[in-house]
């Protein structure tokens, strides 16, 4: 018997990733740590965006996860 296991990890903002269709499966896992919104300091990211703006782009990426994430797969 031969398992065969695929990991890939994806280190980026993962609405490029989503956007750019990269993900051609669905997954198993998923682990998200999104910006809180706090007007914490990143270099990549404003972290003090307009409420409405913020809870937009969190709509889009939980959908995506959502999405893409396989029945009994786990979101962290």
């Amino acid at each position: 018997l031969a398992i065969f296991m695929q990991f890939n990890i994806f280190n980026n903002d993962c609405l490029t990733v989503f956007r750019s269709q990269l993900i051609k499966t669905k997954l198993d896992l998923t682990f998200l740590d999104p910006p809180f919104n706090q007007q914490k300091d990143y270099a990549f990211h404003n972290d003090n965006m307009d409420e409405q703006a913020y809870w937009e782009m969190m709509k889009e990426v939980c959908q995506h996860t959502y999405d893409l994430t396989n029945n009994g797969g786990a979101i962290y």
